[in-house]
């Protein structure tokens, strides 16, 4: 069961010159974007880890709340 979303970024050329032919970064999200989109948290994962190893922090009155904010937590390159 996917319980995750993709973005495609297409052809990306990293900073060491090589160019990545279609490059997807996954993420997931939570919460829902206010009309001022002042909202917004991104908070990324650490090395290795994925949108799921972070659950401990999302939920009412924990630091990472979904009925306050909207969350977007994008997994590592190559990880997720």
């Amino acid at each position: 069961m996917i319980d995750y979303e993709t973005f495609d970024l297409g052809e990306t050329k990293l900073s060491c010159a090589v160019t990545v032919p279609s490059l997807h970064l996954a993420y997931k999200v939570y919460g829902q974007l206010n009309a001022p989109k002042s909202n917004l948290i991104l908070s990324p994962t650490s090395y290795g880890a994925q949108h799921s190893d972070i659950y401990w922090l999302i939920g009412p009155e924990c630091v990472l709340d979904p009925e306050r904010y909207c969350i977007v937590i994008p997994n590592q390159l190559g990880k997720g």
